[in-house]
């Protein structure tokens, strides 16, 4: 006798939502685990959760931030550090599950402590007279602890050797001279050079209160940031400082602009622009948040040192 085939099972109630009926439970989502693969299924759907969540806090702009280094950490095994996996990612254009305000903590070589955060990936991405390739921006949340002059003297032009005033600047030179040989190895290994438009400010017979066009340099390895790139828009700099720069997504806000030494205390950091109007002053972010300018050679205000990774 033949056999016959069992019966189907029953349709679900269509009352109920598949896998709310009796005898069975919704399993919950379990939390992300960031030192474990995402393979599984559980571990998935637990990240893309941990995405959403996060999309929203950069939409409130509450997100705080995460540790790179330990948030990848099973990545990271698997290259000589994570200042190489970091810059392997960008070269790569992969941006996944890297996030503006993530971050790293970098120990400099005389023990001061660094946190930098990433300011912007790729803003100038295929950009400027040379094209340009995948890079990230970071930018530390504290500034230098002692205070560094935009120039010895009251100056804010260019001499005719280098009619850019910020790269003729003290600032430009301390960046690079001084602040750039402290860094970790693994780290001036993956800082590439950064290429803007640069106002010129230059005349044989007499100090100039504006710049008078602009032209491309290299800025070097560590650099002060625009006016625009912290505000969105010139301030205090003429019309010969903007062109090419674009607002940085760390800044979204004026709370987000107030710098801080280690010991907590709100300060006054350079811009790399020449004040507008007068030929001794240079523009910085002030202490409270707003827009201003000082003269060059001031003491009481601080260096933020940035640099671009993506080599």
């Amino acid at each position: 006798m033949a056999e016959t085939a069992p019966p189907p099972p029953p349709e679900p109630d269509a009352t109920e939502p598949p896998g709310t009926g009796s005898g069975t439970q919704t399993p919950e989502t379990p939390a992300f685990d960031p030192k474990r693969t995402p393979v599984s299924v559980a571990n998935m759907q637990a990240y893309e959760e941990l995405n959403k969540t996060r999309f929203e806090q950069l939409s409130e702009r509450d997100y705080a931030g995460r540790n790179l280094s330990e948030v990848f950490a099973l990545e990271i095994v698997g290259y000589t550090d994570d200042a190489a996996w970091f810059n392997a990612r960008i070269k790569a254009g992969n941006f996944d599950g890297i996030y503006v305000r993530d971050y790293f903590d970098i120990t400099l070589s005389d023990g001061k402590v660094f946190r930098y955060r990433i300011a912007a990936i790729d803003p100038y991405l295929n950009a400027g007279d040379t094209p340009q390739e995948h890079h990230v921006i970071m930018v530390p949340d504290t500034v230098w602890p002692e205070s560094v002059v935009w120039n010895t003297t009251n100056n804010n032009n260019g001499p005719a050797s280098e009619k850019h005033p910020y790269m003729a600047s003290n600032l430009k030179s301390w960046f690079n001279n001084t602040f750039f040989p402290l860094l970790p190895q693994k780290w001036k290994n993956v800082i590439a050079n950064h290429r803007a438009l640069l106002e010129e400010r230059y005349s044989a017979s007499a100090a100039l209160t504006d710049s008078t066009t602009w032209s491309w340099a290299d800025l070097g390895k560590v650099f002060a940031l625009s006016e625009t790139e912290v505000y969105g828009f010139n301030v205090w700099g003429g019309p010969y400082s903007v062109g090419y720069d674009c607002h940085f997504p760390l800044f979204p806000d004026t709370a987000s602009r107030i710098r801080r030494n280690a010991d907590g205390e709100r300060c006054t950091w350079w811009l790399r622009g020449a004040h507008s109007g007068n030929s001794a002053s240079a523009c910085y972010a002030y202490a409270n948040g707003n827009a201003g300018g000082y003269n060059t050679s001031h003491t009481g205000i601080r260096a933020l040192p940035c640099f671009r990774v993506g080599v």
